[in-house]
């Protein structure tokens, strides 16, 4: 987990993050802003995007918009973004050595989000 909220805690810290996905085989990124809100620099926008490039990356997850969203960035990776966690609603995350599955929770049940 990695806390890219510049409102809250200054500039990213893109340098730990590099490093600890190039310790594990397998990441799955979840920070509190999605990708597209235009929070970084130019530069920052572009050393993050290189990070999510690396094979090993699997998915990234967000929140900050408050709405369910799913978009498959490159033909490759997954990013998800949760809802608001309010009165039960969740999302869900589900993923074993082939695929992750992305679910929108409510009301006791669970909806597979896609793209």
């Amino acid at each position: 987990m990695w806390n890219n909220n510049p409102y809250e805690f200054g500039a990213p810290d893109l340098d730990w993050l590099r490093t600890q996905v190039c310790r594990h085989h397998r990441n799955v990124i979840v920070s509190h802003q999605p990708p597209y809100t235009g929070t970084m620099t130019a530069t920052q926008d572009a050393e993050w995007k290189g990070i999510r490039d690396e094979s090993s990356v699997m998915a990234a997850i967000h929140g900050h918009t408050h709405v369910v969203d799913m978009i498959i960035e490159d033909e490759r990776l997954p990013i998800f973004t949760v809802p608001w966690v309010l009165d039960g609603r969740h999302g869900f995350v589900e993923f074993d050595e082939m695929e992750i599955r992305f679910y929108d929770c409510r009301d006791g049940g669970r909806v597979e989000v896609s793209e």
